[in-house]
């Protein structure tokens, strides 16, 4: 199964919309989708289950259950598919589009360009390759989890400069 989040405040019509074609084409994976509150403009996934919102819990078993996950270029979804060791696809919203306020996600896409696990898409013409790249992946290495915490020196360290202040 693939998770795919878009995170809980906008949709994302146009990762939604490439996402779901790319699952008609490869139907021998399900696609469950957090696709945020849609209004009549927006995309509905014909090829996926979908949800508007799901809570931290169920959030938390889809990406558990997935093989791989898709998001838009948010922290959050990052950071979730890091700590449970889960290649991720990333496609950034963009402000020309009036998908964000600002193009941040595209800074942080091309931060986390290039690092093991993570699979880039700059636009929905690059979803399928990055699927497919991000499935090889999966079934060819372990994606290490990153730490649920700061190392503890660097803790002492931030500890140190509070109190010193």
């Amino acid at each position: 199964m693939i998770f795919l989040s878009v995170g809980s405040e906008l949709p994302f019509s146009r990762l939604v919309k490439a996402v779901d074609e790319w699952g008609r084409e490869n139907s021998e994976l399900d696609i469950v989708a957090q696709v945020g509150k849609l209004s009549e403009q927006d995309y509905v996934p014909l090829h996926s289950e979908h949800h508007d919102f799901v809570d931290p819990t169920k959030y938390s078993q889809l990406a558990e259950a997935s093989v791989l996950m898709i998001a838009h270029a948010g922290m959050g979804s990052i950071i979730s598919a890091m700590t449970i060791g889960k290649p991720l696809v990333i496609m950034p919203r963009r402000a020309e589009l009036r998908e964000a306020t600002t193009d941040h996600q595209c800074a942080t896409a091309k931060k986390f360009e290039g690092k093991e696990g993570i699979f880039v898409a700059w636009d929905e013409s690059e979803i399928g390759q990055a699927i497919s790249n991000a499935l090889e992946y999966a079934k060819q290495a372990q994606f290490k989890r990153a730490e649920k915490f700061a190392p503890e020196d660097f803790i002492r360290r931030i500890r140190s400069f509070i109190v010193e202040a």
